[in-house]
This record gives structure tokens, C-alpha cells and sequence, in this order.
């Protein structure tokens, strides 16, 4: 075997074999994203669109079904622990915020901006990602109110063993700069 035929093979075993999927969040508690079905959502505590949609997330994790595990994701390591816990006081964030200071899950996913919605099966399979809903039309144009819930919607579907329709929309939001 060459050299380079080893290295390969060494590469694979490696990367394969000793995936380590779990996250901690801000509070300094360990999950595994892998194991459950979860929607996440990206979010940064500067970014106006996080602070709008926010309090809408939480509110759908208390009435949602049980098998679906809620979390903020906060990619990079750009805010302190003191923005984060403003930013939790001030919106009514309650959920638990997994950190991804090297944007391994940020990649993973493809997240692209703050706020993004993703809904994972087992195993990171992504069964919805995109916007939460079509109130936010652009940037700085809103709807005076939602008419369409696809991240709702697509979880509601899932949770009932159905077709998600409708599986991406396009997010707006504050761009992630990856470092």
C-alpha cells in the first residue's frame, strides 16, 4: 500500500469512527443533537430579526409535540455570556442555546443567516430548514402579519408521521460571517 493509500484510509477511519456529535450549550450542558428529533434555531442577539422571532420560537416549543427538543444555535464565539443572558432576559428566551463557536454545525447544516430554522430527524437528516413564517418580506420589510407558517407547519407534519410540502424557503436575516 502506498503512503499516500494509508493516509487516505487513515483519514476515513478517523473521520468516520470518532465523530463526536455532541454540543454545549451556554449553560454548560452537554447534547447530542444526532440522537434526537430537534428544531433549532440560528440566531444572533444583536440581530433584530432574532429579537422578533424569538419570543414565536419559544412560543411554539411549549405547545409543540413532545418528541421535538427546541435550542437556539449561536454560531461563532462573538458574544459574551453576559450579551447572551441580555439577550435571553430581554426577548423571553427560554430555551436552552447550543454554542457552535467553530461552526461545525453551522457548516454541517448549511446555515446561512440569523434567524434560520432547521427541523432534524435522527442523525441530523434536515426535514425543514428556512424561514419561520412570511411575515419578514425582506431585511427591513415586514408583513403586518404572517399568512403563511412553514417552519410550524413542517414540524406539525413530522411530529404527525406526514409529508412535510413544503421542506425549504429561503431565510432572511442578518448574514453568519464564518471566520
Amino acid at each position: 500500500m502506498t503512503r499516500i493509500g494509508f493516509i487516505w484510509i487513515a483519514v476515513l477511519v478517523l473521520s468516520c469512527g470518532s465523530s463526536n456529535d455532541t454540543s454545549l450549550t451556554t449553560e454548560g450542558v452537554i447534547v447530542d443533537l444526532a440522537e434526537k428529533k430537534v428544531a433549532l434555531m440560528w440566531l444572533a442577539p444583536d440581530c433584530p430579526l432574532c429579537q422578533a422571532y424569538s419570543t414565536r420560537f419559544t412560543e411554539l416549543a411549549a405547545v409543540s409535540a413532545p418528541d421535538v427538543s427546541y435550542y437556539g444555535v449561536l454560531p461563532g464565539a462573538h458574544y459574551s455570556q453576559e450579551e447572551i443572558e441580555h439577550f435571553k432576559d430581554s426577548f423571553a428566551f427560554d430555551l436552552e442555546i447550543v454554542t457552535d463557536p467553530d461552526y461545525r454545525l453551522s457548516r454541517k447544516l448549511g446555515a446561512t443567516v440569523t434567524p434560520e430554522f432547521f427541523l432534524l430527524d435522527t442523525g441530523y437528516q434536515v426535514i425543514y430548514s428556512g424561514k419561520f413564517d412570511d411575515w419578514a418580506t425582506d431585511l427591513s420589510q415586514k408583513k403586518l402579519k404572517p399568512t403563511a407558517y412553514y417552519f410550524k407547519d413542517a414540524i406539525e407534519a413530522f411530529s404527525q408521521g406526514k409529508h412535510v410540502a413544503i421542506n425549504h424557503v429561503d431565510p432572511i436575516g442578518c448574514t453568519i460571517e464564518y471566520d
